[in-house]
């Protein structure tokens, strides 16, 4: 489960930074939206634009960690380079507040828990059960 764990947060963590890029992009700079906003909104945008990244290498190639790691620490470097994408960043890191970062922590334990659980007949057995 740790490593599950371990793992979520790293995607968690190349999904915000690539979330924010995108949402510097779009944003205009009279827009306000609550930390909260930019946060699921970054995280969401984040997961979609990394998996249509990726969808899009694995046409030329197989995705292996020589190729995902270095195109993830790209997108975090980018993120990270303009301007307006580490403000948003900063800001909300710094105006997370405890009483929405602990659900969003026992939401990701709890994921991990579940995702980490050990696969029985039932869950696969129909799918693969000769006819």
């Amino acid at each position: 489960m740790l490593i599950t764990l371990l793992v979520w947060l790293v995607v968690f963590a190349a999904s915000s930074l690539a979330g924010s890029l995108v949402l510097s992009f779009i944003l205009k700079q009279n827009e306000t939206f609550s930390r909260e906003d930019h946060f699921i909104l970054g995280q969401w945008l984040g997961l979609f634009s990394l998996a249509a990244l990726f969808l899009a290498l694995s046409l030329f190639g197989p995705l292996k960690p020589l190729v995902t790691i270095p195109v993830t620490l790209a997108v975090a470097a980018a993120a990270m380079l303009r301007s307006q994408s580490r403000h948003l960043v900063l800001s909300t890191i710094g105006g997370l507040q405890a009483k929405v970062a602990v659900p969003l922590a026992g939401l990701a334990a709890a994921s991990a828990l579940y995702a980490s659980q050990v696969i029985v007949w039932g869950d696969s057995g129909g799918y693969h059960l000769s006819v």
